[in-house]
């Protein structure tokens, strides 16, 4: 569980350091960042508390989808 944690945090820190430095809409650049950290939180939290494997997979979905669209703005944005 750590060891997934290592693998996906150091990436997507250094994706939203260059997200914060070329976006200019606040509510965006605030709301992805937390949402990935919501998601991190409650993807961990059924391994804790060995709840359904199904659970973890909805957030870890969440966390994929904010793993995507983070680079992918940001390239869009230095490529215009």
């Amino acid at each position: 569980m750590h060891r997934n944690d290592l693998e996906n945090i150091p990436a997507v820190l250094a994706c939203g350091l260059l997200f914060e430095a070329v976006e200019s809409l606040l509510r965006v650049a605030m709301l992805l960042p937390g949402l990935f950290v919501l998601a991190r939180i409650d993807h961990t939290w059924p391994y804790v508390t060995a709840l359904n494997h199904e659970v973890g997979a909805v957030f870890n979905l969440v966390r994929s989808i904010v793993v995507i669209v983070v680079p992918a703005w940001v390239l869009v944005v230095a490529l215009d």
